[in-house]
């Protein structure tokens, strides 16, 4: 089973906390469009950042 928190997609390859932490600091941008640019819904988005206290 996968990290709860790890994220592939064709653009971009999220693996734990840190790297969303350090996506989420360097977007310009809203979390609609964070979520996009991810390619994940904004309900996914926000429940990882909620798991790693940063909703």
């Amino acid at each position: 089973m996968p990290d709860a928190l790890a994220l592939t997609t064709a653009h971009h390859s999220i693996n734990g906390g840190a790297a969303l932490e350090q996506a989420v600091l360097d977007f310009r941008g809203t979390r609609r469009a964070l979520a996009a640019h991810l390619g994940l819904s904004e309900r996914t988005l926000y429940r990882r950042l909620k798991a790693l206290g940063l909703a």
